[in-house]
């Protein structure tokens, strides 16, 4: 059951770091690219464990990228082009896709694809982009998906492939009328090796939230909720915890946004969640509510399995709080007391800000 809920937060989670890939601040790779020949040659990622070595006829170039602090939002973005030339252009994309390790090896069920097939539409719906069509493709030695698009005079073909917790993407920017694939040249030495491992969530237990990082704390409604976590997603920018009783769930969650240029939208996130559900069956109402005592917003969601979830959903200080409960039965009074329980406190910038103010001089 977990799972199935989980991959909730997970969409939401791939279609925001798919639209935020590209920030406005210049990355630190490509200012160590230009200020080292081995950095132009070699882009190495031990956090996401793989190295890129191009081929001579490429060069790394100045590009937006987003490779934050482990605690803070860490996505992957490396640009490159051929020499001498502004097309074909390059861009790889990585990221840690899930909050749990699968069961299951990526790829063994067909919707495993249809996921990234829509992952690659919408990222062109969102950029105007005109679809031209969709197939099967290996790439790295991994099967995956190929999504085309026409871009102006341009030819945007968007290749995604996934070994374990990482999804790797490469953007291949061409003149339309190329017929092969560019980029393949520039790929011709890549490596990936095992992920380090990620932090582990604990076993079920007693557990009262307090993470002064994210300026929040929450009690489940008594101990016999017995929790995990937190759960790590998005590269370190997602953490979740759950509660359990018997048929019921309780998921807190949170994304950090604070080192973006412009934080995603209350609304682009509650559109998010609002089709996943509604592409997977769900009956979908919104409403307002409050978490912590601050208007949010209501997503109830009724699905055809048998499951009531109610998503509370609420940006504040540039982090997305969510809480996900999951029943058999809605219960308006579980729901009213896990957002009374859910509080809001000084994130721990402000508090040590706070501390200098009143410290004696």
């Amino acid at each position: 059951m977990a799972l199935a809920k989980l991959t909730m937060a997970v969409a939401c989670a791939e279609l925001v770091l798919a639209s935020l890939a590209c920030g406005s601040s210049q990355t630190r790779a490509a200012k160590a690219a230009s200020s080292s020949e081995s950095a132009v040659a070699t882009w190495t990622s031990p956090r996401l464990g793989y190295k890129w070595a191009l081929s001579d006829e490429w060069e790394f170039y100045p590009m937006h990228e987003m490779v934050l602090p482990p605690k803070r939002l860490a996505i992957d973005a490396v640009a490159a082009h051929k020499k001498g030339t502004k097309r074909p252009s390059a861009t790889l994309l990585v990221w840690d896709y899930t909050i749990q390790d699968r069961k299951t090896a990526w790829g063994s069920d067909p919707a495993d694809y249809e996921q990234l097939e829509e992952l690659g539409l919408d990222m062109m719906e969102s950029r105007d982009v005109e679809h031209l069509g969709t197939r099967r493709i290996t790439m790295f030695g991994l099967d995956g998906i190929e999504v085309v698009g026409m871009q102006g005079n341009e030819r945007l073909s968007v290749r995604m492939v996934r070994r374990d917790r990482r999804h790797f993407e490469v953007r291949c920017l061409s003149a339309f009328d190329q017929s092969d694939w560019p980029c393949e040249s520039a790929f011709r030495t890549f490596m990936i090796s095992e992920p380090p491992p990620r932090p582990a969530a604990g076993a079920p237990r007693v557990f009262h939230l307090r993470e002064p990082r994210f300026g929040l704390e929450f009690d489940a409604p008594d101990d016999s909720w017995l929790a995990t976590g937190p759960h790590v997603g998005g590269g370190g920018a997602q953490l979740v915890w759950m509660w359990r009783q018997a048929e019921r769930e309780i998921d807190v969650g949170v994304m950090d946004f604070r080192d973006l240029p412009a934080a995603p939208s209350e609304e682009r996130l509650l559109e998010n969640q609002r089709e996943f559900f509604e592409k997977r069956g769900n009956k979908v109402v919104t409403a307002a509510a409050h978490l912590g005592g601050e208007p949010c917003h209501h997503l109830k969601a009724s699905g055809s399995d048998g499951w009531y979830r109610d998503v509370l959903l609420l940006n504040r200080n540039s982090i997305n709080y969510t809480v996900l409960i999951t029943q058999r039965k809605r219960d308006p009074k579980l729901i009213a007391r896990v957002a009374k329980d859910f509080r809001f406190t000084l994130l721990e910038s402000e508090r040590e800000r706070k501390e200098a103010r009143l410290a004696p001089r």
